[in-house]
């Protein structure tokens, strides 16, 4: 039946979630990094900024162990959000059904989140909603983070 979750254990659920999170993560810090070279700026700085979310100030004495810790809360965030996507795909057969739909408001809600929710919680200093220069990072989020995870959430999923 079309409406019943889909059972997956749990090597199948990894089977799913870690490729989805990585190309995620792959597109979503692609785009940013042209972003960041179009202004002028450091991929490398970049990453180090993400890093500042637990390190604070001090991430920017840590040279490459803290770009390299950026890079690791960005994959991990981006395995947060492929296995948040991949629940409600297994669950909701709506979520099956319009897969892309479904990955473009997966994105938008998962830009609020980050931005109301997550990064509130972290060392980054606060920032009104919507922050300055918003629109970019969210186009990413509708046309990069979302579509790509629920992309390959289907194609692994066997959809």
């Amino acid at each position: 039946m079309a409406s019943e979750a889909r059972s997956f254990s749990l090597g199948g659920a990894a089977a799913v979630v870690v490729p989805a999170g990585l190309v995620c993560a792959a597109a979503d810090i692609g785009y940013v990094i042209v972003l960041v070279l179009r202004k002028g700026g450091s991929p490398f700085r970049m990453l180090q900024g993400i890093a500042f979310s637990l390190l604070g100030r001090a991430t920017y004495e840590g040279g490459v162990a803290t770009a390299a810790l950026g890079l690791a809360i960005h994959t991990g965030v981006a395995f947060g959000a492929a296995a948040l996507f991949f629940a409600l795909y297994r669950g909701w057969a709506l979520v099956r059904a319009h897969w892309l739909a479904s990955g473009v408001a997966f994105g938008a809600v998962f830009y609020v989140f980050m931005q109301l929710v997550a990064l509130p919680l972290t060392r980054m200093p606060h920032q009104p909603f919507p922050p300055p220069n918003w629109v970019p990072i969210f186009v990413a989020h509708l046309t990069a983070v979302g579509p790509a995870i629920a992309a390959v959430t289907r194609w692994r999923a066997g959809e």
